[in-house]
């Protein structure tokens, strides 16, 4: 279901949008990830893509990243993240 919004977005395509309420799925990337938090930190200022339970590519850019892990693991979909350096704080 397409709605136009009369916004700068324009047309907003809903059928791609999670009803508020409604239980996302989570990956099993993500779910590794929050797991893993100090083993991904010795990669400060790396990108990462994890595929299913493990970092499948480390590296400089998230592309570099990316094409690692899909010639590592062609059938699957990685998930990238990026490591900052340093202290992060989000508001």
């Amino acid at each position: 279901m397409l709605l136009n919004l009369d916004s700068p977005l324009g047309r907003v395509d809903l059928s791609t949008c999670v009803p508020y309420g409604l239980p996302m799925e989570v990956s099993k990337a993500f779910t590794w990830y929050t797991q893993h938090l100090k083993e991904v930190k010795r990669y400060t200022g790396k990108h990462l893509a994890i595929v299913d339970n493990g970092i499948a590519a480390v590296a400089d850019s998230p592309w570099e990243a990316y094409h690692k892990a899909k010639k590592k693991y062609p059938d699957k979909e990685p998930a990238l993240t990026y490591i900052p350096k340093g202290d992060l704080l989000i508001l």
